[in-house]
């Protein structure tokens, strides 16, 4: 998604966001399972370990220019999908 033109929804934010964290696991989204905005974004279906995350927080910022700083900011943004979805949505206004 491009940080330039019409702002995407939501929920294009979301599935974008999945579909990066598969990428970034070589995991399908039929492998990772249902998700919802309660999914935990580390140590569960999405995200294993802190090289998966490392991985995935230099690709948020490519791809959508937001960036998770360290410290509680950074742990709140990644608790869930659902907060990750709001942080991303947030940053980009």
């Amino acid at each position: 998604m491009s940080t330039t033109g019409p702002s995407p929804s939501r929920d294009q934010v979301r599935d974008r966001l999945v579909a990066m964290m598969c990428d970034i696991t070589r995991r399908t989204a039929a492998e990772i399972g249902e998700v919802s905005d309660a999914t935990p974004c580390v140590g569960g279906a999405l995200l294993s370990d802190s090289l998966d995350v490392l991985e995935f927080v230099v690709a948020l910022e490519r791809e959508f220019g937001v960036s998770i700083r360290d410290g509680d900011a950074g742990h709140k943004a990644l608790a869930n999908l659902g907060t990750l979805t709001d942080h991303v949505v947030a940053s980009r206004k």
